[in-house]
């Protein structure tokens, strides 16, 4: 397997586009279109706001983890808050997962500084034990509600 940052770019986004599909299709509570904000995402990659890792295996891409980096707002230590993770079903067996997790953990501490690394987990796929088996602490719950009148 290799491991590695990759900057934000036309030519990632189309290579990732399959898995993204994937991710939506399994994790998309919502059911909404997979629209992302490609123009937001590269500035943030350009500016150093948003780190990339990505998991190959020969060459082939079969994972990925995306975090916002950024100062806390309410206390003096950076912060990267995952955006996303995801890693294709046919590697989820083992240890790959945990590789890349570590692998953006490492990479986030040497070269953003950060403090402290935010991870999520959805409730219908949820990653809980493996934060846990990791020593993430559990440090809070997260609710949405529909308040639009379109579809969603």
């Amino acid at each position: 397997m290799e491991l590695q940052e990759e900057r934000v770019s036309l030519e990632l986004m189309d290579e990732v586009w399959p898995l993204l599909e994937e991710h939506a299709k399994e994790l998309n509570i919502y059911k909404c279109p997979l629209e992302p904000n490609v123009p937001m995402y590269l500035k943030a990659g350009n500016s150093g706001a948003l780190a990339v890792y990505i998991m190959r295996d020969n060459g082939k891409l079969i994972g990925y983890a995306a975090y916002w980096i950024c100062r806390h707002p309410h206390y003096n230590i950076q912060v990267a808050s995952q955006d996303v993770i995801y890693l294709d079903m046919a590697y989820r067996k083992g240890r790959s997962g945990i590789k890349l997790i570590k692998f953006s953990e490492k990479k986030l501490k040497e070269d953003y500084k950060v403090d402290v690394i935010v991870q999520q987990s959805k409730v219908n796929k949820s990653l809980d034990k493996l934060f846990e088996y990791m020593e993430y602490d559990h440090i809070e719950s997260v609710y949405a509600k529909v308040v639009s009148n379109r579809e969603i």
